[in-house]
């Protein structure tokens, strides 16, 4: 290997790119999570009618839902916020820490979508426990 300056130079730009390339295949990644995010956060409050019309008024809606639809509006804004700091990450200094910080936003976006639907689907399991069980 050819260790003179122009070779390390030649290098050190070659690594620079592939870690912009990987930063910004993470961005990207982050960005569609975040599009699901945000799309169903703005749906919860319909989804509440929704729950309201199938489970009526004398059954109560499961805890992890209700904490779904009290927080619809944090859960906007943090949809939106999450896309928002991997945007931002883009100048950081360190390409080592952007990808980093890509990373754990990307494992956040996840799992607010994750648990938001599964949060969402708590009412159809009562619904069908209440089916399979034959209570009026």
């Amino acid at each position: 290997m050819d260790d003179t300056p122009a070779s390390i130079a030649a290098l050190r730009k070659e690594i620079a790119q592939l870690s912009q390339g990987v930063k910004l295949g993470f961005l990207a990644l982050l960005i569609g999570a975040s599009y699901f995010n945000i799309r169903t956060a703005i749906f919860i409050p319909k989804f509440a009618l929704i729950f309201k019309d199938m489970l009526g008024s004398e059954y109560a809606l499961p805890v992890e839902t209700l904490l779904v639809v009290r927080g619809c509006q944090f859960l906007v804004v943090l949809a939106c916020i999450i896309p928002a700091i991997g945007i931002a990450t883009l100048w950081a200094s360190s390409a080592y820490q952007a990808i980093r910080t890509l990373a754990i936003l990307l494992f956040v976006a996840i799992l607010q979508y994750h648990l938001t639907w599964w949060a969402l689907g708590q009412p159809l399991i009562a619904v069908i426990k209440r089916m399979s069980s034959n209570e009026p």
